[in-house]
């Protein structure tokens, strides 16, 4: 039983009609995909540099309460650490937001340009 492979088309559209039409978007599409994967992987980065110097300051902190003596001094260096876990996190966190704002920025700029003018023969 052989049946004859054709490309369907829309009704009173020739095949090759939609091309202008779909490369656009096709790239519009590609270019916003791009900017995506470079902006999350720069808020990646970011919060796993903060994670990594977090491990490395409760390392320290975990030092200075194992040679305290006074109950005191524990409470204020675990305060004082969690003040700076808490700064930390802010600032990484304000950081993140100005990445995905220009992620977003980026990722839309085609968008808002317009497609480009596609010029019909008659």
């Amino acid at each position: 039983m052989a049946t004859s492979a054709s490309r369907r088309s829309l009704p009173g559209v020739a095949p090759g009609d939609l091309d202008p039409y779909v490369r656009p978007m096709v790239e519009t599409a590609l270019s916003a995909t791009t900017s995506g994967l470079k902006g999350w992987g720069s808020i990646g980065s970011a919060w796993i540099s903060m994670w990594q110097s977090q491990l490395e300051q409760n390392v320290r902190l975990l030092q200075a309460l194992v040679s305290c003596d006074n109950p005191m001094t524990a409470l204020t260096l675990q305060v004082d650490s969690a003040r700076e876990t808490l700064s930390r996190c802010m600032s990484t966190a304000t950081a993140t937001s100005d990445i995905a704002a220009k992620t977003a920025a980026e990722a839309f700029a085609p968008l808002r340009a317009g497609f480009p003018p596609v010029s019909r023969a008659a």
